[in-house]
């Protein structure tokens, strides 16, 4: 994007020199028209371009020296349609008439109307204004047989040499030292046309004024602009900016920003030196961001408070990542081209703070953002926000060089309520309580399927006095238990869930796959010890859970079940990660019960004959009630 914005400032500073050179005219020969085809032809001569001037300059004497230039033209790059590249529908500046005599130019307020652009990119990746930021540095020279070098850009693999320019001749005395009142562009468009993705952005320019423009001094400005998208998705932007602006032919900085973007408030400063290798630096400061607003609507995926579609698998919540001991899968991938070495020769460095933001429909506050990259290699640190009741602490690397992008992370959620969270994330919470998570992870992020699949790392989680949404495990085996017996079971809640004390667990993550060996769920009722996998990629689960029962469970008509206490249940969880399925395994339950009462009559009978043993010798007095059953437990076998 430099490149466009380098070609902006250089389009507004030419028709600024044009009107200035029919000031010049004016001065020198008293007639501007008399030189229109001289000036055509220095624009062509160093542009390549062939400038049209539509309507002759006129002249005001009093009490203003200045001219008007009417509508005029800077024609498209070959190939990019009949369109012209650039034109203005007038222009006007006035100059004071005193300082003339001491060969000095002071204008007045330069106004700009009508200012259109039309910058294009074909599916080739070629544009039509890059032969005219060479022909700023070097003057290409076509190889014979090869054409013209604005001809030859949009072949592929070119082989054009480039020679230096030549020298720029120096400023006439006039020109030398002229100060400007300030710049007035009204009802500008800006229109950037992207063949590959067939979107078209527009920039509504409704005014930009500045203050004086004096060289090496900052410039008072202000801005109120709409930027338009068409193509696959549709948004508008709407932007309002005051500041102080020192620019030149290979930098900017804007410092004491106060700026709208849509409903959000911008203060604070930026910078970019060095359009060819850029130096950026900021600091700025946002009251608040919905990036969501700003993102691309992904197709099927359900907005806040609507459900999925039927059918549909619901995208998981992204790990953070962070560093792991087994390296990713590194994939080659072409060198990115000169967006990408653009990137990567950046120097940038700066901080964003943001008093609320939203992204993925998660709302945080507080967030403190530090971002610093060099050479392809960017560093997230520290990144710090609030959410939901919590926080988040976040340490990440970027390394964009030559092979895919690797991502490493280690992350920090502390005391965060998950019920809320996993509702605006996806619709419907699948767990509530208040949670804690350390990850370190490792991934190839070139896409996010991609990242997913290369993932690497470890992660631990602690989640106290919550609940697993959409299944009564209690419920479950009380149900089952009575199935067994042939009694009736209680009716499903419309919500059921499972209340716990405490669930734990850690994983190891390699190429996309969690494995969990020491999930623990601790509640009033069970506890519950299992393993499983996570498929990141496809979003699947399969775990095998054992499932002890600790004390009665709810029966039919609130009938407390006590059959089952002491009893170990195997479980299947399997299916989608946010609508799994759960299944007992009531063969193991139909033996543990079947066990239980053959033990229980077993211990009767034994009771009974030690009591008739010890009743012979007088000895059953002090025999316990349940000698029985303690001798049952004694002996080696179940």
């Amino acid at each position: 994007m430099a490149k466009p914005i380098k070609f902006i400032l250089f389009f507004i500073l030419f028709a600024v020199l044009a009107a200035v050179a029919g000031v010049g005219g004016l001065l020198l020969w008293l007639d501007p028209n008399a030189h229109k085809a001289q000036i055509a032809q220095l624009v062509e001569a160093q542009t390549g371009r062939h400038l049209t001037i539509r309507e002759d300059f006129s002249l005001a004497f009093f009490p203003w020296f200045g001219v008007h230039l009417g509508a005029m033209e800077l024609s498209n790059a070959p190939g990019f349609g009949a369109e012209p590249l650039a034109r203005i529908a007038s222009a006007q500046l006035r100059v004071k008439l005193l300082p003339l005599w001491q060969q000095k130019i002071e204008l007045d307020i330069i106004t700009l109307q009508g200012l259109r652009l039309n910058l294009e990119k074909n599916r080739a990746g070629a544009t039509n204004w890059a032969d005219l930021a060479r022909s700023s540095r070097a003057t290409p020279v076509a190889p014979e047989g090869k054409g013209s070098p604005v001809a030859s850009q949009t072949e592929q693999a070119p082989t054009d040499t480039v020679r230096p320019a030549d020298p720029a001749p120096p400023l006439p005395p006039w020109l030398a030292g002229m100060d400007v009142g300030g710049l007035q562009v009204v009802d500008a468009e800006i229109t950037l046309r992207d063949a590959a993705p067939d979107r078209i952005r527009t920039i509504k320019m409704a005014d930009l004024t500045t203050g004086p423009l004096r060289e090496g001094l900052p410039v008072p400005l202000a801005l109120e602009l709409r930027l338009e998208e068409s193509g696959a998705t549709s948004r508008t932007v709407a932007l309002r900016l005051q500041g102080d602006l020192l620019a030149n032919a290979n930098g900017l900085t804007l410092s004491a920003i106060q700026a709208h973007l849509d409903e959000s408030e911008l203060l604070g400063q930026f910078s970019i030196q060095d359009f060819s290798h850029p130096v950026v630096r900021w600091d700025l400061a946002l009251d608040m961001l919905d990036l969501d607003r700003y993102r691309s609507p992904t197709v099927g995926t359900p907005k806040k408070g609507e459900s999925a579609p039927a059918g549909r698998q619901d995208t998981a919540p992204t790990a953070t990542p962070a560093t792991s001991p087994t390296p990713p899968i590194v994939q080659e991938k072409p060198g990115g081209g000169a967006v990408a070495a653009s990137w990567r020769s950046m120097d940038a460095k700066g901080r964003l703070r943001i008093a609320k933001g939203q992204v993925a429909h998660l709302a945080m506050q507080d967030i403190d953002l530090t971002v610093q990259g060099k050479e392809g290699v960017w560093h997230l640190s520290p990144a710090k926000a609030s959410l939901y009741q919590g926080t988040l602490a976040v340490e990440a690397t970027l390394h964009d060089q030559e092979t895919a992008p690797q991502l490493t992370v280690e992350g920090h959620l502390e005391g965060v309520q998950m019920g809320p969270l996993l509702r605006d994330l996806h619709s419907h919470a699948t767990l509530t309580g208040l949670a804690t998570l350390q990850t370190r992870l490792t991934t190839v992020c070139d896409n996010t399927e991609q990242a997913k699949k290369n993932m690497q790392g470890t992660a631990r989680w602690s989640v106290k006095e919550g609940t697993l949404q959409g299944v009564d495990i209690p419920g479950l085996l009380g149900d089952a238990y009575q199935v067994v017996q042939g009694k009736p079971t209680h009716p499903q809640a419309d919500a059921p869930a499972t209340a716990f004390a405490s669930l734990d667990g850690s994983a190891t993550i390699s190429h996309g796959m969690v494995d969990n060996r020491d999930l623990a769920l601790v509640s009033s009722l069970v506890r519950i010890r299992g393993e499983g996998t996570v498929n990141l990629p496809t979003e699947q689960v399969d775990y095998r859970l054992n499932t002890t029962v600790v004390a009665a469970v709810p029966g039919a008509g609130g009938e407390a079940i006590t059959g089952l206490a002491g009893l170990t249940i195997p479980m299947q969880v399997t299916g989608s990660l946010h609508h799994p399925a759960w299944k007992l395994d009531l063969k193991t339950l139909l033996e543990q019960d079947m066990a239980q009462k053959s033990k229980e009559k077993l211990g009767t009978k034994l009771q009974d004959k030690l009591s008739e043993v010890l009743k012979k010798k007088g000895l059953d007095k002090v025999l316990p009630a349940d000698a029985g059953k303690r001798l049952l437990d004694a002996l080696p076998f179940r």
